[in-house]
């Protein structure tokens, strides 16, 4: 395992030595030599996991498409991504499908350049005369990574629809902890549908989600699904978490 200070200018090279790490952390690290970076993971061969949330790279974010195929061309039975911050990765949903059953963890919280109408990028486009079918794309990424444990989508953008939550609760049986933070008009049936499905969920993060939601609806949420914690801040409300050690006494914590 590697984890570098926050806040380091990190000199890649110096990883290169240790071709047996699986688990690199560089998350909020700066960066000046793009090509050292991007040729890093023809040395770093066996990383499951990868952590470079909010780094700082010199020039132009576009590299870390480059990097994201370099991992795909050498790493086997990669796990773990977290790009937090990187607004401009069209080769993600390649690289989702490409890895498909071993991931486990995906943090792309802030990617909101990778939401909007459009172009899919990354050659993912259900029809290029009209707006991309986000409910079938989250459904899909959802059934090529079935043993997904933490998601977090933090700010994505798009609408997701009760069968979308729905189906990504049933094709993540495995899901731990999910941040849906900033996802538009989530509705109340379509958390119950996730819940239902999500099994395994611990943590939910549902902010600023929708203008709709209030403490009675979490409140039923909660006595529904007691083995949920699930966070909410709502706008022009006091935040808070609701629990699952007393169903019983329902309180507002603040978050």
């Amino acid at each position: 395992m590697f984890h570098a200070a926050e806040g380091r200018l990190l000199d890649i090279r110096n990883l290169y030595k240790f071709t047996n790490l699986e688990y690199l952390d560089i998350s909020m690290c700066h960066f000046n030599e793009l090509g050292k970076t991007v040729v890093m993971f023809d040395h770093l061969k066996n990383i499951k996991w990868f952590l470079a949330g909010g780094t700082i790279m010199k020039y132009l974010d576009e590299v870390w498409n480059d990097i994201l195929q370099n991992i795909a061309a050498n790493c086997t039975g990669f796990r773990g991504l977290n790009l937090w911050r990187h607004p401009f990765l069209p080769n993600l949903y390649k690289f989702m499908f490409h890895y498909g059953e071993t991931l486990q963890y995906l943090d792309v919280g802030w990617c909101g350049s990778q939401f909007k109408g459009g172009d899919l990028n990354g050659g993912y486009n259900y029809n290029t005369d009209t707006r991309p079918n986000w409910d079938e794309f989250f459904k899909d990424i959802s059934r090529a990574t079935p043993n997904m444990e933490v998601v977090v989508f933090t700010a994505v953008r798009p609408i997701m629809s009760t069968e979308t939550l729905t189906a990504m609760g049933r094709n993540w049986p495995k899901l731990r902890q999910l941040d849906l933070l900033g996802a538009k008009n989530v509705t109340f049936d379509g958390l119950v549908g996730l819940l239902t499905e999500a099994k395994n969920l611990q943590f939910l993060d549902i902010s600023y989600t929708t203008h709709d939601m209030n403490v009675r609806l979490f409140q039923q949420l909660q006595e529904i699904f007691p083995k949920c914690d699930i966070k909410c801040i709502v706008l022009g409300m006091m935040p808070f978490v609701l629990r699952h050690e007393d169903v019983s006494k329902y309180e507002v914590e603040e978050a």
